[in-house]
C-alpha cells in the first residue's frame, strides 16, 4: 500500500514537473514574439521618419529652385 501512494506522489510531481515546464516555454515563446513584434514597429518608425525626412529634402530642394 505504501509503494503505491509513493509511486502515485512521484507520479503526480512528475506531471507537475511536465506541467511547469510546459508553462514556462509557452512563457518563453510569447516573450520571443513580443520581442520580434516591438522590433517591427521600431523598424516601421524608421522607414516613416527616413520617408519624412527625404520628403522634406525634396520640398526644400524645390523651394530653393
Amino acid at each position: 500500500n505504501i509503494k503505491s501512494l509513493k509511486k502515485e506522489e512521484e507520479e503526480e510531481e512528475e506531471e507537475e514537473e511536465e506541467e511547469e515546464e510546459e508553462e514556462e516555454e509557452e512563457e518563453e515563446e510569447e516573450e520571443e514574439e513580443e520581442e520580434e513584434e516591438e522590433e517591427e514597429e521600431e523598424e516601421e518608425e524608421e522607414e516613416e521618419e527616413e520617408e519624412e525626412e527625404e520628403e522634406e529634402e525634396e520640398e526644400e530642394g524645390v523651394a530653393v529652385g
